[in-house]
């Protein structure tokens, strides 16, 4: 899930005064659809632009498919650079594009195959200048993780200096390990902050074993959170004010279902006002969104028109866009909403979009765009486009270049 407007380890836009969600209104969805449009996207050759992160109609970061390269632009979504520092042997792991022109990266060795305990080291790189040159900033030493059979980890920088690398996925049994590092001094020096695994029970003030857990997301340099999957119980939320050092469970508005339940990291338009999905995982119900006016203090709770969304993108504290699950097994997960009240009301804008999976990423209200959340083996990620809100999409054929 993404926001297109985000401070939490991509980029942050001008947030225009408007109203914001209460933190005490009650959950409440009409679910108005508007003309369903007639045309489709017809699929054309792409070269796989993905992890899309448009900060002007003009300037913007990607990574390409095939190989996770780091790309910038100058031109627009149709003209990208190669801007990926020069790593050898190794692959980038993950990404996280600050602004306009700072981006930081991580890469390291993959072998095919690792035995148990075999420490990875993790290069860490960095640029200011839009990729055009890179320094190698520091390296850290890890232990337990498989990067052949295992994500690589998700970096979340919140400035040009404080960001944070999590991996989770390492478990069984509907819970796994997270292990959260820290840096404040751009990578060029890693502390590891958290170190959860399934067995022994974590000590105080850390992340409980039990639940999928996802990657932390910052809001600033102190305060994060950690949300997860699990197969009943309490809503998954702990929070941070220590830039992970300590962790707290943050209570939530959110029945307690025996078919288990999910949230997902929340994103933020501020330093105030954020989202968050849920998912409850009784059959049948609506997941959730989470708003906060107050920093994450807070959440209150909206019903979304779905049970199953994909992708949530908010423009700004009212404004936003979800694709997912309509009310209707007749078109699964095909369907595109839009609200303009923070989540209170939506209004299905493209019935037909069939978006499931894919990331969005709107700079106005009328001009987005649409692509594979992160570099993927297959099947060839397309670039979409719409000029009208989401009501329409074409499909882009984008070149890459090496200057």
């Amino acid at each position: 899930m993404t926001l297109a407007f985000r401070v939490s380890g991509v980029v942050a836009f001008v947030v225009t005064a408007c109203a914001a969600p209460s933190p005490t209104a009650s959950p409440s969805v009409h679910q108005s659809a508007t003309a369903a449009p007639t045309s489709t996207v017809t699929p054309i050759e792409s070269p796989g632009i993905v992890n899309l992160r448009m900060i002007t109609s003009l300037v913007g970061w990607s990574q390409r498919q095939s190989d996770g390269a780091i790309l910038h632009t100058t031109r627009g979504v149709l003209r990208w650079t190669v801007s990926t520092p020069a790593v050898g042997a190794e692959q980038i792991l993950t990404v996280a594009f600050i602004d306009a022109n700072a981006v930081r990266a991580l890469s390291a060795l993959v072998p095919d195959s690792v035995t148990p305990n075999t420490p990875t080291n993790i290069t860490s790189w960095a640029s200011d200048d839009g990729g055009t040159t890179w320094t190698r900033r520091g390296t850290m030493t890890v232990l337990g993780v498989a990067l052949p059979y295992a994500p690589p980890g998700s970096l979340d920088f919140v400035d040009r200096q404080h960001g944070w690398y999590s991996i989770t996925g390492l478990g069984a049994a509907g819970s796994s390990a997270i292990f959260i590092y820290r840096t404040s001094d751009g990578g060029a020096r890693w502390s590891e902050v958290d170190q959860t695994y399934i067995s022994p029970t974590p000590g105080p003030g850390k992340l409980p074993s039990g639940c999928d857990k996802n990657p932390a997301s910052f809001i600033d340099a102190s305060t994060g959170w950690v949300t997860a999957s699990c197969n009943g119980g309490a809503a998954f939320l702990y929070v941070s004010h220590d830039g992970g050092l300590n962790w707290k469970q943050q209570t939530l508005r959110f029945l307690n279902s025996g078919y288990g339940n999910q949230t997902y990291p929340p994103e933020f338009a501020s330093n105030r006002v954020g989202f968050m999905l849920g998912d409850a995982g009784t059959p049948g119900s609506h997941s959730l969104l989470f708003g906060t006016i107050d920093g994450g203090m807070t959440w209150s709770v909206h019903t979304t028109p779905g049970p199953a969304p994909q992708t949530l993108d908010f423009l700004d504290a009212v404004n936003g866009w979800l694709a997912g699950s309509p009310s209707s097994a007749l078109a699964p997960e095909s369907a595109l909403w839009v609200t303009h009240n923070a989540g209170r009301t939506w209004m299905n804008t493209n019935p037909n979009a069939n978006l499931n999976g894919i990331s969005l990423d709107f700079l106005t209200m009328q001009l987005g765009w649409a692509s594979a959340p992160s570099p993927m083996p297959s099947p060839p990620a397309q670039l979409l486009e719409t000029t009208d809100g989401g009501h329409t999409w074409v499909g882009l054929n984008p070149t890459i270049g090496t200057t």
